[in-house]
């Protein structure tokens, strides 16, 4: 796979290549419009860059504090235009399927009416980002500057202590996050603990080869629960919407006690997940981790 450290070659020369090619990606689907529409090609080039900014986390200790903050913030600028379309995109999806958990079909001009108005937003979103801010060709020119820098930040003799730090930093942040969700839900606090286990999620994918049913399912349910965090987020926002008037009418003011009713159920699901994940010590879950690459390393 193209988003895993490979134990046979060196740290320097595997980070090297994950990064050159979530770079690469994001490039090919920016600019390459024969066989998706644009949204599925600025999807993807937002999960590249996610992984991407993962895949530096990784090594933050190893390259340095400043180039870390330097390349970090390049990398989640060039990536926050596309996260405008695709968030536009995401709340009608997230209307879609909360119409699917209602049986009501006299509340369906409800669901018109708030759709009607989010469609809307969506084409104002995209004439400002695509059209007068000419985001896509941006875009591509950063990560073509990005491309021209990956040296600059790879060229590092990385150890794995220094990747050790970098995970047992996203697990350590992930797991406060996720005692202050359990202490004080709210839409911040949430949306915090999500962006962490997403990167948990990626660090765990890149150590998958370590040993992988055992990483992989760890993986995997990191997975699960940086969609239900996700999912929460998409109703909070959705909801926000409707509140503050920019999906208001006089028929839709129910669906916000139907988000209520379904981020309850996502956030019980998230922190039952959470449990499972958060449930070592950071030290105690990397020592684990240790022991697993130095084993492959060795060949056993």
């Amino acid at each position: 796979m193209s988003f895993e450290l490979d134990p046979d070659k060196s740290l320097r020369k595997s980070i090297r290549k994950i990064a050159g090619k979530q770079l690469d990606k994001a490039h090919a689907s920016l600019t390459d419009s024969r066989h998706e529409s644009e949204n599925e090609r600025v999807h993807a080039a937002r999960k590249n860059f996610k992984r991407l900014r993962a895949a530096l986390r990784l090594v933050r200790f190893g390259i340095g504090e400043s180039a870390y903050q330097a390349e970090n913030e390049a990398f989640r600028d060039t990536g926050r235009p596309l996260s405008e379309i695709r968030d536009a995109k995401v709340l009608i999806e997230a209307l879609s399927n909360l119409k699917k958990k209602t049986s009501n079909s006299k509340k369906s001009v409800a669901f018109r009416e708030a759709r009607k108005r989010l469609l809307k937003h969506q084409r104002e979103v995209h004439s400002n980002v695509i059209v007068r801010q000419h985001a896509i060709p941006k875009t591509v020119a950063a990560v073509e500057a990005a491309l021209a820098r990956l040296d600059d930040w790879t060229e590092q003799k990385f150890r794995w202590r220094d990747v050790k730090q970098g995970f047992r930093k996203v697990y350590r942040d992930g797991r406060k996050m996720f005692d202050r969700v359990k202490a004080e839900p709210t839409v911040e606090n949430l949306h915090e603990w999500r962006k962490q286990a997403k990167y948990l999620r990626y660090h765990l994918e890149l150590l998958t080869p370590t040993w992988p049913k055992v990483v992989g399912k760890l993986a995997a349910e990191a997975k699960k629960l940086g969609d239900y965090l996700g999912d929460d987020h998409d109703l909070a926002v959705l909801r926000s919407m409707i509140v503050s008037g920019q999906v208001q009418g006089e028929k839709i003011g129910f669906i916000g006690e139907l988000i209520d009713r379904q981020r309850e159920k996502l956030q019980a699901k998230a922190i039952a997940s959470g449990e499972l994940l958060y449930r070592e010590r950071p030290g105690e879950f990397v020592r684990r981790l240790t022991a697993y690459w130095r084993h492959v390393k060795m060949g056993c």
